[in-house]
């Protein structure tokens, strides 16, 4: 989490698209928290890019996915919203 700290584990597809505050894979009653996925007309040129390129592969499962990994999500822990995408990128 961008604001307390803990170590989030998130989960876009089959599943739902969420984050999750522990192994939601073997513990499916851990606390989470849905994503909120972002307006494709409103995702930033290298998201509409991944969207647009999904698409045009006929990857419409994927396309779904994208404004989610782009979204926001919010910590099941503090409640306090990040972008996902900038919280990805802050992983070391």
């Amino acid at each position: 989490c961008t604001s307390c700290g803990i170590e989030l584990l998130g989960g876009v597809g089959r599943y739902g698209s969420f984050v999750a505050s522990d192994d939601w894979v073997n513990n499916r009653t851990v606390a989470r928290s849905p994503l909120q996925p972002r307006e494709v007309k409103d995702l930033n040129e290298t998201a509409r890019r991944l969207h647009t390129y999904a698409l045009a592969a006929s990857q419409e499962e994927v396309a779904q996915w994208v404004p989610y990994v782009f979204g926001m999500g919010a910590c099941p822990a503090c409640r306090k919203c990040f972008e996902v995408a900038e919280a990805v990128a802050m992983v070391d």
